[in-house]
């Protein structure tokens, strides 16, 4: 997490408390996790079908570890082609021209950092400027309204998250 809250506080204006501003950052990266996985190693047992091709479900920077029918295969025996897809290859120690069982692969996720604090900002903002229902308000001489957006908080929220691109990852 790059974000902190002095630089959503440069970022975002709010008047909310360091408290319930780090709470409100916290909560957004929970939601990043929940959305597009948690950040760092990954380990899925993945279904072959019958096939050489095993799909990933997020973008691997390097593959650790593939277990297939309980032995550990050696580095020469699959090939991370894509950042989503693991070749199984004929030529290694191990050949075989497709997966068998149900492979266990460990890999280390393709680091997404800097769009995960893209997200998270245009989230924060989101949730700092969404005021349902209420068009203007008056304090004193201070005043502000608001606009109507185009979308609803909701659908502005998706949208936040359907713009994760950075790796090429599936949203």
């Amino acid at each position: 997490m790059a974000l902190t809250i002095a630089l959503v506080r440069e970022r975002a204006q709010t008047s909310l408390s360091d408290e319930a501003l780090g709470s409100l950052l916290a909560d957004t990266y929970l939601s990043l996790a929940r959305v597009l996985g948690p950040a760092g190693p990954l380990t899925e047992l993945l279904t072959a079908d019958a096939g050489d091709l095993l799909l990933l479900s997020r973008p691997a920077d390097e593959i650790t570890t593939v277990v297939e029918l309980e032995q550990e295969l050696d580095p020469a025996d699959y090939e991370l082609q894509t950042t989503h897809l693991l070749v199984r290859l004929s030529t290694g120690p191990n050949p075989s021209s497709r997966w068998r069982g149900r492979p266990a692969v460990t890999y280390t996720v393709l680091n997404d950092e800097a769009e995960r604090d893209r997200l998270g900002l245009a989230l924060i903002k989101l949730e700092l400027d969404h005021h349902p229902g209420l068009v203007s308000r008056r304090l004193g001489e201070y005043s502000e309204t608001y606009g109507q957006g185009a979308g609803n908080y909701s659908q502005e929220r998706a949208d936040i998250f359907a713009s994760y691109h950075g790796t090429g990852g599936f949203i």
